[in-house]
């Protein structure tokens, strides 16, 4: 049936080519034409191959309409497929699932080391700026200056400036980071002093410290005290962002003397 709905190429496979002669001339006149050249003929067939599919389309829907025996071993053939396709995937779906939850708790256990590490590098950590601060008061330099070159230190230790500067580069990287910058601009507002000036004082800060401080006499009871009467408006600024900025653990302890007197 399929292969009598398919279209024709060319009529002409049907037709032969005969010679038609002028209705007014003999037998002896050379043809005119021929059907196969006539444009009535051309659009005939255009019309044929164009109707040919829509035709073979709604043959096929009559004849499935008058089977249903077709459509429902079809959709049994269907349904028998679908299970051997599922049969043949399973076992690939078993080993993918036990291969993720394998890396499932592969992560779980990298997780929990990490962790551990972790708070095994805080406790160290710890234990490394506990040794500091004694040596800072053993040595007699548990004051201003001991105390930035210990925030160094720990910036070093908690990788966030790199293991070979010194305290004044140190404090240099520091105070280009976005926690000094955000409490710099907060603490210049409030002493209203000039951004300019006081990061200038940082640039020199250290230096300035070892000029200003000796020995343990700028603590009382264990906190640091910055005297008005050793540092000026700006670089007591510069060091009281230093101090705000200190991690919340191992901080010192620090208030700021603004009588001139240098009295506690």
């Amino acid at each position: 049936m399929q292969r009598f709905l398919e279209p024709p190429t060319r009529f002409t496979a049907a037709l032969r080519k005969g010679r038609f002669l002028h209705i007014t001339q003999g037998s002896s006149r050379a043809p005119t034409s021929t059907i196969i050249d006539s444009a009535a003929f051309r659009e005939f067939e255009g019309r044929w191959l164009d109707l040919c599919p829509s035709l073979r389309n709604a043959l096929l829907r009559v004849l499935n309409e008058r089977d249903p025996k077709s459509f429902k071993f079809f959709e049994e053939e269907q349904a028998r497929m679908s299970d051997h396709l599922e049969s043949q995937a399973r076992p690939t779906l078993n080993r993918q699932n036990v291969f993720l939850k394998h890396l499932e708790a592969r992560d779980k256990r990298h997780d929990e080391k990490v962790k551990e590490l972790i708070l095994h590098n805080c406790d160290l950590r710890d234990a490394a700026l506990e040794e500091r601060t004694k040596r800072l008061k053993v040595e007699g330099r548990y004051n201003v200056r001991g105390a930035l070159a210990r925030m160094v230190y720990e910036a070093k230790l908690q990788k966030k400036i790199p293991p070979t500067l010194g305290i004044q580069q140190g404090l240099d990287k520091l105070a280009h980071g976005r926690e000094f910058s955000a409490a710099l601009g907060k603490e210049v507002q409030a002493r209203k002093l000039d951004l300019q000036d006081v990061m200038a004082s940082v640039n020199r800060l250290y230096e300035i410290v070892s000029k200003c401080t000796s020995g343990n006499d700028d603590t009382f009871n264990d906190i640091i005290i910055v005297r008005a009467s050793k540092f000026s408006d700006n670089e007591r600024a510069a060091l009281a962002v230093f101090f705000k900025i200190q991690s919340r653990l191992n901080a010192f302890k620090w208030r700021e003397d603004t009588s001139l007197k240098g009295d506690e």
